[in-house]
């Protein structure tokens, strides 16, 4: 799996936003972070889905799911400072680090990410 997909570009093909076409290209080879789901169907929730809609939809994907590991865990806290200025979150940190682990590219829409400057992969999708 060459690709960790963040919450931003899921949503982004969810809600047909620009760019959101480009998650066709990533679903052969990528996967999302518990904490992507999670931050998916939370989003999805907050502008009015109901559960089980939100979590249908992400289901549809068929997306792997990568659990978080503690080695993981420790380097997206560790990436807070990295980040802090880009205002990642979280779930953003858990993406790159997941990433990071995998030997993978992480996947965006959230263009805070072009700053970065951590030695991981990055690719935005707009």
């Amino acid at each position: 799996m060459p690709f960790v997909l963040d919450a931003s570009l899921i949503l982004a093909n969810l809600n047909r936003e620009r760019g959101g076409e480009r998650l066709s290209e990533f679903l052969d080879d990528g996967a999302i972070s518990l904490a992507t789901y999670v931050e998916v169907v939370t989003k999805l929730m907050d502008g009015g889905v109901p559960f089980t809609a939100a979590e249908g939809a992400l289901l549809a994907l068929e997306l792997p799911t990568i659990e978080l590991t503690l080695p993981v865990a420790r380097r997206a806290a560790e990436l807070r400072d990295a980040t802090r200025v880009s205002g990642l979150s979280l779930g953003d940190r858990i993406c790159l680090a997941t990433a990071e682990s995998l030997a993978a590219v992480a996947v965006t829409a959230d263009q805070a990410w072009a700053r970065l400057d951590i030695g991981i992969e990055i690719e935005l999708i707009r």
